[in-house]
């Protein structure tokens, strides 16, 4: 069955290109005739291996499910009665989370949007030159937090989460290029959106769409490095 170019691949699974997506069938018959053929082409090889990775695409309806909790909206005051909205996700289950805010400062409040009817309040305990943010949140119970990758590497497909219209969901794509310390995403996500590799950990974070489905994400080298800023608590 053959990806299509509209942005479904699947129930709720969003795709930044159109992909062939080969039958098992077909993968089997590919695989019998190679063992046949013992001698047969580089080539051919390679596009059963290539067909075998995109049956082993991860399920972003899935991904997002499973971690939907840990994933809010983030929402600071501007002047003249406007509002700053920002993705943003939980780093520990005590309260502290991701985002990012242009423009904000240290001791700026923010409120944090989960769909569950309450607003949480919060305050930005540290921002780095890209706006990239932690956040305190005053939490009355432990909330879902994502896990950090160790390595910060990027894997060959990542998933990005987003909350939007009630629900968080998630888009499948990859890194097509590093510039620095800015990674070029091929995947549409808003600012402050978790990028997780295929171990489901943070290994980005989002902080400008550029359109066309792609964005540009910190690597998660730059949220650790923030994260050591943080006073230690006692």
């Amino acid at each position: 069955m053959r990806g299509v170019l509209t942005a479904q691949n699947g129930p709720g699974d969003r795709v930044c290109s159109a992909i062939s997506r080969p039958s098992r069938a077909a993968i089997k018959e590919g695989v019998s005739q190679e063992r046949a053929a013992p001698s047969g082409g580089l080539y051919r090889r390679r596009v059963l291996l290539l067909a075998l990775a995109l049956l082993a695409l991860p399920s972003a309806k899935d991904i997002a499910a499973r971690y939907a909790d840990a994933v809010v909206i983030v929402e600071r005051a501007l002047p003249a009665g406007n509002l700053q909205q920002s993705q943003g996700f939980f780093l520990t289950s005590s309260g502290v989370l991701c985002t990012v805010l242009p423009g904000a400062n240290v001791g700026d409040a923010v409120s944090i949007d989960d769909d569950d009817g309450d607003d949480d309040r919060g305050v930005v305990t540290a921002i780095d030159d890209d706006g990239l943010a932690l956040v305190e949140v005053d939490v009355v119970a432990d909330v879902a937090a994502l896990g950090v990758s160790g390595s910060g590497e990027p894997s060959t497909w990542m998933v990005g989460l987003t909350r939007e219209r009630g629900a968080v969901q998630g888009a499948v794509g990859g890194l097509t290029e590093k510039s620095g310390d800015r990674w070029r995403l091929l995947l549409p996500l808003a600012r402050g959106a978790p990028v997780l590799d295929d171990k489901n950990l943070v290994v980005a974070v989002a902080v400008r769409g550029r359109g066309g489905g792609q964005t540009d994400a910190l690597p998660v080298a730059r949220l650790k490095a923030l994260v050591a800023r943080l006073p230690k608590k006692s």
